[in-house]
């Protein structure tokens, strides 16, 4: 396989990463998202591209509020099949 063909790795990035890019961007608005990117990729040492970077950006409301306290690493976020068991198990 030659470099061209070779799958790209999948990077899961959690809400707090998100949060700190959406954060990061805010107080550094006059960088690019490719400088952003270079700069969690030497921070997290992620492989994260500019595309990336937009797209959380695009949402940029939701993760500046999806931290809790304290953060729980989060990376997807589905539905709950049964929430009265989901409630019970939460206040256990």
């Amino acid at each position: 396989m030659t470099s061209e063909n070779k799958k790209q790795k999948r990077t899961a990035i959690s809400d707090e990463i998100k949060h700190e890019i959406c954060e990061f961007h805010t107080k550094n608005s006059h960088l690019s998202h490719i400088d952003i990117a270079l700069h969690f990729n030497q921070l997290h040492n992620f492989d994260i591209k500019r595309t990336t970077i937009s797209k959380i950006l695009k949402d940029k409301g939701r993760w500046l509020s999806a931290i809790t306290n304290p953060p729980i690493p989060t990376y997807k976020h589905r539905e709950v099949k049964c929430p009265l068991l989901e409630e019970a198990l939460s206040i256990w």
